[in-house]
């Protein structure tokens, strides 16, 4: 579970990948005028460790249509999207094998999503709302879930400390724990209609995602280099560092996170 935890939050917040940040802008607060990469080319795809490989796919007016995930060359799902006024208001996610279909639905305030109402199977739902303070930083999540007809209610609470780049979360029933994150602009933000749902992806930043390969149209642009520190057993993960390369110059080496 330890090792699970530690990848899913590297997962959600240390951004480099194939596909969506190509070239890894620092001001994050930058947007580019349609749904093309900060260098003006649509962001094809992003790989993980040469077997995960997320595809982007646009129509003729360079709008993200849907994204299809493959595992080892193997199609395991597509996501398809439905917009509205240039806002991505539905998604439907359908696996290849037909055993699950996953629903999604966002209500908007302006350029800030205030509610999503998932659906699994029409068996399980879940509808979260979205809480900002003033600076449009996300700092409160209430989850209402409904699950074999049992249902429940969560909180999670999100603080950003400071100057630094943490975050603490506290979730009812949940220990409490900090995040540290790297501020550059995570990939599929530089999809425009897609940064809201990044921003509540990532707990209310923007955040980079754990990723190996960024591509800009078929040219590979950026490496990331994964460093891990194990305990004695060989298995727990004690910390990480990511490493970001452009060519043969570093870009960035990311802070270590520890677990």
């Amino acid at each position: 579970m330890k090792i699970l935890w530690s990848l899913l939050l590297a997962a959600l917040l240390i951004s480099c990948s194939k596909s969506d940040s190509d070239a890894l802008p620092s001001d994050h607060t930058q947007t580019p005028s349609d749904n093309t990469n900060q260098g003006g080319k649509l962001i094809q795809s992003y790989l993980i460790n040469k077997k995960w490989e997320y595809k982007y796919n646009y129509n003729q007016n360079k709008r993200l249509d849907n994204i299809e995930f493959e595992e080892d060359g193997q199609l395991q799902y597509t996501e398809t999207f439905t917009y509205d006024q240039g806002k991505i208001v539905a998604s439907v996610k359908k696996d290849t094998d037909g055993s699950n279909t996953t629903k999604k639905q966002f209500e908007y305030k302006d350029d800030l999503i205030v509610k999503q109402k998932v659906n699994v199977n029409d068996e399980s739902f879940e509808t979260y709302h979205f809480y900002y303070n003033k600076n449009k930083f996300l700092e409160r999540v209430l989850i209402e879930a409904v699950n074999n007809g049992a249902e429940t209610t969560t909180n999670v609470y999100l603080e950003k400390l400071g100057n630094e780049n943490k975050i603490r979360v506290k979730k009812d029933r949940v220990a409490t724990h900090v995040i540290s994150y790297d501020d550059k602009l995570a990939p599929l933000s530089n999809i425009p209609a897609y940064q809201p749902i990044v921003k509540i992806d990532n707990n209310g930043i923007i955040g980079n995602i754990l990723l190996t390969e960024i591509f800009v149209a078929n040219k590979c642009s950026t490496k990331i280099e994964e460093e891990f520190t194990f305990d004695k057993d060989k298995k727990t993960i004690l910390s990480s560092r990511i490493t970001y390369r452009y060519g043969n110059k570093v870009i960035s080496r990311g802070k270590e996170y520890k677990y």
